[in-house]
Formats: structure tokens, sequence, C-alpha cells
């Protein structure tokens, strides 16, 4: 029996267990076979791809762009901050791909973003692709390439010229990522598209902190250009890592590395605050969005401020969350009295997350380490009772919760105690969880049954000191602290009550 004669759904069963080169050996047999693995070919490899801002990457986007047949598929163009080596090249694949570079005239990425190039050759590229939905901004290249066992989803041009890249032969934008957000918007406003969604995810940290600065998005303090203005209207999903650059006169002896600010309430003139006044007209010109996702830099207190300014009534912050259903909520400190505020705020909530989020408290006699109590207790009996009995909130899902005092660099985490191990409140690490999610129409009862569940773990306090390598932008492997759709899988999710 030869392989035409094979049922279609056999034949794609059989490809599911071929690399990739083996799958392209297989669809190169003949027009038939192409044609029956095509769909499933375009599915895996072309909805969703990730670009470097390098010229043979970006070509390679176009490319596809003008492709009668790919084009249609691609619905997720990823935009990489990772870049191909351009100086001091001490390795001979560096120096083979250096060669290759100059041979083919290719200009490196600096030049591409000053002379608008990249931005040009996105904007052709965004113009061509009808059904974009997603742009997705980070700095590292996801897993998940089970076909080539559990490989990574390398950017077009990671492997120049078939001279394969290691990951420390690669290095991130962590001076100029703040340029590429911007370019890549008012690529999309000048191609008329209308993406649905606009991601950032961001690991690496630098010493300008992990995110975007909030300077980045280019608004002036009150107005927004008329074509960035259609792309914000026509977005129902917006997931943004927000860090304000270090101020280097607070990082005073870099042995003893404290990048905190003092907490400071937010004004509500958005004209006395000027780094958080482009990151509040952003969200005040997507009055269309239904899902929200704020990643913050762990060691800074701009998103304690942010979040006070975005719970207060509409009539001051003028954010209405009247289509909201999404909110999530990662890595920041904040108040326990704001976090109740920006939770209670959207109407028609439905999904809830928070990952990594630090109750910040105003002393650190505040924080009775002999005693148990912690505040999240007070903050899920707070909301049982702030939401609503009609509250459409059905999904909430809480990860490594923490208390902060705001003179200290000093963190305690929470946990909560697995009935199923009554002996976790004496200390039995088996009856301890760092996360805790339900799914279902009893939220209020729920909330109050992990309030009393929520307990201190003095044993693992921590204070805000970063590693050596913490500065590292090369290893693509590094553990994800910031939330992304991973964390809140189906297969992360632990139950309680």
């Amino acid at each position: 029996m030869s392989l035409l004669q094979l049922p279609p759904e056999l034949l794609l069963r059989v490809s599911y267990h071929l690399t990739t080169p083996e799958f392209g050996y297989l669809r190169r047999t003949c027009k038939q076979i192409e044609h029956l693995l095509f769909s499933s070919f375009a599915r895996e490899f072309f909805t969703k791809r990730q670009f470097m801002v390098e010229e043979i990457s970006l070509q390679a986007l176009v490319d596809i762009a003008n492709h009668p047949t790919l084009s249609p598929w691609l619905s997720e163009v990823i935009i990489s901050l990772n870049g191909l080596p351009v100086e001091n090249p001490n390795s001979q694949s560096r120096i083979e791909v250096l060669k290759e570079m100059q041979r083919h005239g290719h200009q490196s990425s600096e030049l591409l973003l000053a002379t608008g190039k990249a931005c040009n050759m996105i904007v052709e590229a965004f113009s061509k692709l009808t059904n974009l939905k997603t742009v997705n901004f980070r700095d590292y290249s996801a897993r998940g390439r089970t076909r080539d066992g559990d490989g990574s989803w390398r950017s077009y041009g990671w492997s120049y010229n078939g001279v394969l890249l290691e990951a420390d032969y690669h290095r991130s934008f962590p001076l100029v990522n703040h340029t590429i957000f911007p370019m890549v918007l008012h690529a999309l406003g000048r191609a008329q598209a209308q993406p649905e969604s606009i991601e950032v995810f961001l690991r690496k940290r630098t010493p300008y902190g992990i995110g975007l600065p909030p300077t980045t998005f280019g608004f002036s303090k009150t107005t927004v250009e008329p074509l960035i203005e259609n792309v914000l209207q026509g977005l129902k999903t917006l997931m943004l890592t927000i860090a304000e650059p270090y101020n280097p006169e607070i990082v005073v002896n870099p042995l003893n590395w404290q990048p905190r600010l003092a907490p400071r309430h937010a004004t509500v003139n958005p004209d006395d605050n000027i780094s958080e006044a482009p990151l509040r007209l952003l969200l005040r010109r997507t009055p269309n969005l239904t899902t929200l996702r704020l990643n913050f830099d762990p060691e800074q207190w701009y998103g304690y401020n942010f979040l006070h300014w975005l719970g207060q009534p509409t009539s001051i912050s003028l954010v209405p969350f009247v289509n909201l259903t999404g909110l999530d909520l990662g890595m920041v400190k904040v108040e326990r009295s704001t976090l109740r505020q920006v939770i209670t705020k959207p109407r028609n909530l439905t999904s809830l997350n928070l990952w990594k989020v630090c109750i910040a408290v105003q002393s650190i006699a505040d924080l009775d380490l002999h005693s148990k109590a912690s505040t999240w207790s007070i903050l899920l009996t707070d909301l049982a009772e702030a939401l609503p009995a009609t509250c459409p909130l059905t999904f909430m899902l809480i990860g490594f919760p923490s208390e902060t005092p705001t003179e200290a660099n000093l963190t305690v985490p929470t946990r909560f105690v697995d009935p199923a191990y009554p002996f976790g409140l004496t200390g039995d690490p088996r009856g301890l969880r760092d996360r805790v999610s339900y799914r279902g129409s009893d939220l209020k009862q729920w909330l109050e049954d992990t309030a009393n569940y929520a307990v201190r773990d003095p044993t693992l306090v921590e204070r805000s000191t970063p590693t050596g390598d913490e500065f590292d932008d090369d290893d693509d492997d590094d553990e994800s602290d910031d939330l992304d759709d991973d964390d809140i899988s189906e297969d992360h999710l632990s139950e309680i009550g």
C-alpha cells in the first residue's frame, strides 16, 4: 500500500512523528501528498511566527505576507527583541555570520531602525496580512516545539545561512527595546491594520528594569496620533510589562543594590505625574478592552502608584472598564485597599489572575513574623464582602502571594494550607501550596474559605538582593517571573474548597 492510499487521518498521524526536516521531505514527495498535508503544515508553522529586527528576518516576514497561500494563515506576529551578533566576534560561528551578512549586503538592526527601513518593511507586511489578530513582543524564545524534541520556536534568521547560533551568541536590545514598540505601533497605524491583541512579555533584567518604560508609548500628555488612535480603539486584549528606568542616584552601592523608591499615592491630575501620564492615556484610548494584563518590575514601586490611580472612580481615572471581563496583575507591590478597589471596579469581570502580587504594609512592625495570620486573609475577606451577590466572577487564580513593608527590602511569602494535609499549619511542607484557584459560581464562599487557609511562611523570607546573573540577557531558559498564559493553564490549577 502506498502513502497515497492511506486515509488522510493516518497520513497526518504518520507525519506527526517526523522531525521538521523529515516532514519537509515527505511534503516534497509529490503534489498529492503536499495537498493533503498543507493545511496541517501551515497551521503548525505559519499561524504564529517570530521575527527579529534584522533584515533577513523582516524580509522573511515580508515574503510570507506576499505569499498567496501562506499569508492568510499568519494571525500572530511575534517581534523578538533578540538580534544577531554584530560586535567583537570571538567565535568561528560569529565570524561566519558576519561574513554572510556582509556578503549579502544586509544592514545591521541599528541601521534599519535609524533609517526607518525596519518600519517600512513591517508596514508592507502588516498591510498584506489580512488575518492578523495578535502582535506580540518578547525577549525570549518560547518552548513547545515538540516535533523536534522539547525545543524552542526561534526567530526567522536565527540560523543564518545554515550557521546555527547558540543562545549565548544572541543579544537583546536593553537600550532600544523602548523604541521598537512605538515603531511597530506606528507601522500598524500606517498599514491600517486592526489587530485585536497587543501583548508584551519581557523576562530579561537589565540595569533599566524588566519591562518597557512608560515613555515608550510615544504619547504626549494629552494627545495620541490619529493613526495610533485607530489601532488602540480596536484592541480587545492588551498585555504589558512595564518598568520605570532606575534612577542611578537610587543605586548608590552596586554591592548593596536597592532599587526602591519611597511609595507615594498617585496624584489625580495626569499633568502632575509625568511618568504615569503615557500609560494612563493609553488605557483611556482603549475603551473596547475585554482583557487587560499588567506585569511590573517586582523591584520597583511604579505599579504601586499606578494601580492607586487605576482604582480611582471613573470620574477621576476616566477608565470605566465597561467591557472588561478579564484582569491579570503580576509582579507588583500594592496596598491592600488599592488592590480591592482595582478588583471591584470592573462590573463585568469574569476572570481574575493575581501572580506574584505583593501586598505592601506601612512598616515592618505590621509584619509579625511570629503570627501566621497573613494580610491576604484580610484581603480575601474584604473581597467576599465587597463583591455583589450577582458578581459574574467565575474564575480566580492567586499564585505566589506575599507581603512587604514599604520601609525595608523584605518579602514574606503567603502560602495556602491544603485541607488534605491539616498539619500544614504546623509546618508540614506537603500541606502548603504556593497557588490556589477557583472555577465555579460561588466565588464569595470560596474567598471566605480560602481566607482561613492563607498563612505566612516566615521560613521563606526573602530580601530584594539580585544575584550576579540577573542582568544577563543571554539565557533563553530563565524561569518566567511575569504572568503569561503558561502560568494559568489547566495544568497549573489547583483547587481549594
